[in-house]
Parts: C-alpha cells; sequence; structure tokens
C-alpha cells in the first residue's frame, strides 16, 4: 500500500503495512512553499491510498470524509503542523473503514449478478442521472433509470450468471471510490472492469460501471 501525504508530516507510529514515504524533514525546519506545493497535490484527498486486495464482504459504510479533509486543508495552510498530523491520521483511519466499505458493496454488486436478481442489482446503483453503465461492446448508459433497465433485460434472460471478480485493486478519493478488477465469465471469459462508488446516507451506491475483454 502506498501512501501519499504532504512534505512535512511523518509516518504514524499506528500504521503499519508496506508504505512508502518521500523523504522529508521535521515540519519546523520545513520550508512553507514546500509545504504548500505538496498541500496543492495532495492534502485536499488527505492522501491516496491504494492497495491490491482480495473481493470481499465487509460491514456497514461510513460518515463523509468531506469535513475531515476540510480541517485538514485549514490546517496546513495555517501552519498547524501538530493539528494536520493529528487529521492525518484519523483521515487515514477513516479512509480504511471506507476502503473496506467500498469492496463490500463491490461485492454486493457481483452477488447480485450471481443471484441474477434484477431488484438486488438496482438497490446498488445511484438513483441519479449522473449514473452510468458501459456494457462490453456497447454504448454507454446514462441515468438510473436506463441502467436499472438494462439490467432488468439481461438478467432476466437466463438468471444469474457464473461471474468472478479478481485481481481486485481498490483506491479512496474522498467520499468516491473505484475499484479496477478482472470478471471472469463462465470461468472462460476475461474482462476488465472499472466500478466507481458514491457515499450517500444510505451507503456506498455505484455510480459507474464499465467492462470490457482484455486484449491478450
Amino acid at each position: 500500500m502506498e501512501v501519499y501525504l504532504p512534505q512535512g508530516l511523518s509516518r504514524p507510529s499506528s500504521l503499519r503495512g508496506d508504505c512508502s514515504f518521500p523523504a522529508t524533514r521535521p515540519a519546523a525546519l520545513a520550508p512553507r512553499s514546500a509545504a504548500f506545493s505538496q498541500a496543492a497535490a495532495c492534502i485536499a484527498f488527505g492522501g491516496i491510498c491504494r492497495r491490491r486486495v482480495k473481493c470481499r464482504t465487509s460491514r456497514s459504510a461510513r460518515e463523509d470524509l468531506a469535513e475531515l479533509e476540510a480541517q485538514l486543508r485549514v490546517a496546513v495552510e495555517e501552519e498547524d503542523y501538530a493539528e494536520a498530523a493529528r487529521l492525518r491520521d484519523l483521515l487515514q483511519m477513516e479512509s480504511l473503514d471506507a476502503e473496506a466499505a467500498v469492496l463490500s458493496a463491490n461485492g454486493e454488486f457481483y452477488a447480485a449478478f450471481r443471484e441474477g436478481s434484477a431488484e438486488r442489482m438496482a438497490k446498488i446503483w445511484l438513483p441519479s442521472p449522473r449514473s452510468c453503465c458501459v456494457h462490453p461492446g456497447r454504448p454507454p448508459l446514462h441515468g438510473f433509470d436506463k441502467v436499472a433497465d438494462s439490467w432488468q433485460r439481461i438478467l432476466s434472460q437466463g438468471g444469474g450468471l457464473d461471474i468472478e471478480c479478481t485481481q481486485a485493486s481498490v483506491a479512496m478519493c474522498g467520499n468516491v471510490g473505484r475499484i479496477v478488477c478482472y470478471e471472469k465469465v463462465e470461468g472462460r471469459i476475461t474482462l476488465l472492469a472499472v466500478n466507481l462508488f458514491e457515499s450517500t446516507k444510505n451507503g456506498w451506491k455505484m455510480s459507474f460501471h464499465s467492462a470490457a475483454p482484455v486484449v491478450p
């Protein structure tokens, strides 16, 4: 897992894993220009965590990260590095919880696919005009109604599908989670999928799905 942090903020002792950090000087000695250049690049997101994982099911979603991100941004702008470090550590822990929730939502998507339940599939999607789905070899469908109708037609043809999500990679950025994975269909066909999820008051909802064959 790689965690990108603003210059001048050190690695928290509680964070475990294969993490790499850019070499930095102590916060008190870090020049303002360096701190602000780093902040412009990544502080708005509180650091982006990326790691390869297996698809799995986890418990409930998390609250929005927007308030923590805003507080962290203000702390860096005011050069309050102690407060920024505290908020960064808290934000990282919240991000890990969000990552697990996104993986859970992704697992629910493929579970609905295997079950062949259009009703279950519709509940996964964000009920919004900005929802978009790109089925293999087909033009994009925009809007929840068109997306839900497409799944109704697909899943009503033959029930569930033997589909497996493998080699999933998850990335978090605020209230949006992205998963890139391979789909094995009937154990033979391999597709590359990109799934986006957005945090809502009703949990993480899928707002984008695209799947296409992988060219050897």
